[in-house]
C-alpha cells in the first residue's frame, strides 16, 4: 500500500495559534517536533522601526534588534505572534503574506503584564510562503478597548490625534540620533548614541497611548509637521521598555 503525503504533512503538523500559547513558559519552550502555523505577516523586513532598537552602552545602540524582529497574525485577527530572527538576513517577511512558520527548533516564550509571546531563533528555512501579500484588514479599535490579545496584531485606532502636534514624529537633539544618509546635514558630528523616540497619541474618548519612532526611518524627520487634525492612525500594537524615557512606554 502506498499513501501521498500532502504538502503539509511534508513541512509540518499545524496547530493553532491557542495551541502554541499554551506551550510557551517564561524560561522559554524549545520546539523538538514538526509542528507549523500559519498566519499573515503585519511587519515588512524594509521597515527601521519594527522593534526598538535597545542601548549597550552609554554610546551605543544595537540597530540589528529591528532588522531581525517581524509580527505574525492570526488568519482570524485575534492572537499575535513576535518573531525573533537568528540574523537579519533570515528575515525576508513582507506585509500581508500568508506564510506558514515551522516551530521545530524555534523557542516558545512568554512574558507578562502584559501577556505576550515571541518566537525566538527562527531561521528563513522555518518560512513557507503560503500566499502573495494583500491588503492587510486592520482590526478597528479604541486605546481603552486595546487587551493583551491584541499585542503583535495589525490594528486601526480610531478618532486618534498626537497630542503635540509642533515639530516632527521625533523631537530630539539629532545630533544623538543614528545617522540615516541625507536626513542629517548639521554642522555637528552625528554620534549615534540613541535610538527611538516616543510620541503621545490620544483619541476622542480620551484614552493615551505612545507611537514609538526609530531615528532611522527617513519619514519621521521629511520637512512636513505632523497630522494637525484626527483621524485612524494604524499599526502593530506593542509593549516595549523604553529606559531612557522612564520605564515601559
Amino acid at each position: 500500500y502506498i499513501t501521498q503525503a500532502d504538502k503539509d504533512d511534508e513541512f509540518g503538523r499545524e496547530v493553532s495559534f491557542a495551541d502554541v500559547r499554551a506551550l510557551a513558559t517564561a524560561e522559554g519552550t524549545a520546539v523538538d517536533e514538526d509542528i507549523l502555523i500559519e498566519g499573515i505577516v503585519v511587519s515588512d523586513f524594509h521597515s527601521k522601526n519594527m522593534e526598538a532598537n535597545p542601548s549597550v552602552s552609554y554610546d551605543k545602540v544595537d540597530v540589528t534588534v529591528n532588522d531581525c524582529t517581524a509580527y505574525l497574525e492570526s488568519p482570524d485577527g485575534r492572537y499575535g505572534f513576535r518573531l525573533k530572527f537568528a540574523a537579519p538576513a533570515d528575515n525576508v517577511c513582507l506585509r500581508g503574506e500568508q506564510v506558514k512558520i515551522l516551530l521545530d527548533g524555534v523557542t516558545l516564550s512568554r512574558e507578562s503584564d502584559p501577556m505576550r509571546y515571541t518566537l525566538r531563533g527562527l531561521k528563513a528555512g522555518n518560512i513557507e510562503k503560503a500566499a502573495e501579500a494583500s491588503a492587510l484588514e486592520p482590526k478597528a479599535r479604541t486605546i481603552a478597548t486595546l487587551t493583551d490579545d491584541d499585542l503583535y496584531t495589525f490594528v486601526t485606532l480610531r478618532d486618534a490625534e498626537f497630542v503635540f502636534k509642533e515639530g516632527s514624529y521625533t523631537n530630539i537633539w539629532e545630533p544623538y540620533a543614528q545617522s540615516c544618509g541625507e536626513l542629517h546635514h548639521y554642522k555637528y558630528d552625528i554620534n549615534n548614541r540613541m535610538d527611538g523616540w516616543a510620541s503621545l497619541v490620544r483619541d476622542s474618548e480620551g484614552g493615551a497611548i505612545y507611537m514609538l519612532v526609530n531615528t532611522l526611518c527617513a519619514w519621521r524627520r521629511a520637512g512636513k509637521p505632523l497630522p494637525q487634525g484626527m483621524g485612524p492612525l494604524s499599526g502593530v500594537v506593542v509593549h516595549t521598555p523604553m529606559r531612557r524615557y522612564g520605564g515601559d512606554m
